[in-house]
């Protein structure tokens, strides 16, 4: 997904980025599958409490790094597009 950013960016393809956005929506549903996981691992009592709260936490800060990127790379498109008209 990095990659495909990077890509993008360095060498101002926007037109993909669609195919950026469809990767990151697989991330998130990823992440979400991960979340299901971990609960039932907990209700099984196969996993502690504090290591559940950890993982919990990365997973969230990684959806949340998901969305922020994609942000960014809009962001990026849109200050191209408007220095280009100036």
């Amino acid at each position: 997904l990095f990659d495909n950013i990077l890509f993008v960016i360095n060498e101002h393809k926007y037109d993909n980025i669609e195919n950026v956005i469809n990767k990151q929506q697989l991330v998130l549903e990823q992440i979400s599958v991960y979340k299901k996981k971990q609960i039932k691992r907990v209700k099984n009592k196969e996993t502690g409490t504090k290591n559940t709260i950890l993982y919990m936490e990365i997973l969230s800060e990684s959806k949340n790094l998901m969305l922020f990127v994609i942000n960014l790379v809009k962001a990026q498109h849109d200050f191209i597009i408007e220095n280009n008209r100036v």
